[in-house]
């Protein structure tokens, strides 16, 4: 697990390399701050990290199980090691935390 607490800029960066290496490239990936992401989403939380869409991305897949459980799993993998954890709004949004907030 991460020692640092991550930035937005951080996270975002590497939800960007996630997707490119593991996920069949960006696709349509958004990710905003949640005061950014309410004109967008009624589950952007203020608490969270980021807000991320990723409709059309095959992100969307991964987190919605469509690609199985073993790629839902190393996507959390990724996230604990990022030292976060998600939340799904819609099927096609999440927020993400830092774990221990």
């Amino acid at each position: 697990m991460a020692t640092k607490k991550p930035t937005f800029e951080q996270v975002k960066k590497a939800l960007e390399d996630y997707c490119e290496k593991h996920a069949g490239g960006k696709g349509d990936l958004i990710v905003r701050k949640p005061k950014d992401a309410k004109a967008y989403s009624e589950y952007a939380s203020d608490k969270a990290i980021c807000w991320v869409s990723v409709d059309g991305c095959d992100l969307y897949n991964i987190v919605n199980f469509h690609c199985g459980v073993k790629a839902f799993d190393a996507f959390q993998k990724f996230m604990d090691d990022l030292g976060c954890w998600f939340e799904l709004g819609n099927a096609w949004n999440f927020n993400v935390f830092r774990v221990g907030e």
